[in-house]
């Protein structure tokens, strides 16, 4: 973690400033890296395409997506809307809010991420994806918070399918995020720190009615991080939109 400007790269925080304490700072920086996650997750959890374990665009080629995020923490939840077309680009935009424990004021988000399908043989699909997000909180009595995180990576997820209406979809992302956090106190004014770091997530799609509802368990691993902590979520997407 690294103030912006600052030569000196050590993770530690800086000294402690009237009117914001030394505790509030690594807070902060800690939240930095959660909330860098949760800008990834909660998109993911949204997303719907078998590189991602979730329904095909060929049937539904619009749908709503959402999930919740458990981390050691804090808990997120995101609410998405995504379109596409089969082995083609696709794209989304949804919000996220995630409570923090320590904080009485919400982390929430405003995203966005592009991605396209490449299928890998008859059961497999490829996917890069890039993605930003825009947030504001927690905020204080005498401080705020506005953060932004851009992260870029690729999925794989691969089909089986015993029955025609379900399918099951193992599947893996791994993804590098690169986070800035603008702190400003009623008296220094305002700070800018950055992150970076990946993380690796693995899960299981179901797909159920024929492509119409998806659900996918996850287990996040982040690496190359302050706290690597392993977090959990499950995500839902259902489609709103028939093929024409």
């Amino acid at each position: 973690m690294q103030r912006i400007g600052h030569v000196n790269r050590t993770p530690h925080p800086p000294a402690p400033r009237r009117g914001v304490s030394l505790t509030f700072f690594r807070l902060d920086m800690r939240r930095l890296a959660l909330m860098a996650a949760l800008a990834i997750v909660l998109p993911a959890s949204a997303r719907a395409q078998a590189c991602l374990g979730s329904v095909a665009f060929g049937v539904m080629p619009v749908r709503l997506g959402g999930g919740a995020f458990f981390g050691k923490d804090y808990t997120g939840y995101g609410l998405s809307l995504i379109g596409g077309k089969d082995n083609a680009a696709f794209g989304l935009v949804g919000v996220s809010r995630a409570y923090f424990d320590g904080y009485d004021d919400t982390d929430d988000e405003l995203y966005a991420e592009l991605g396209w399908q490449r299928p890998v043989g008859s059961r497999a699909q490829l996917c890069p994806v890039v993605g930003v997000s825009f947030g504001t909180g927690p905020d204080g009595d005498d401080y705020t918070l506005k953060s932004r995180v851009g992260h870029a990576g690729v999925a794989l997820g691969m089909t089986f399918e015993p029955k025609p209406s379900v399918k099951f979809i193992p599947n893996a992302t791994v993804e590098f995020a690169y986070g800035a956090v603008d702190v400003t106190d009623q008296v220094t004014g305002k700070q800018t720190y950055s992150d970076s770091y990946g993380v690796l997530d693995l899960g299981l799609g179901i797909t159920l009615f024929h492509d119409r509802l998806s659900m996918a368990p996850t287990v996040r691993f982040p690496f190359a991080a302050d706290d690597n902590s392993v977090s959990y979520g499950i995500s839902f997407s259902v489609g709103i939109a028939f093929r024409r």
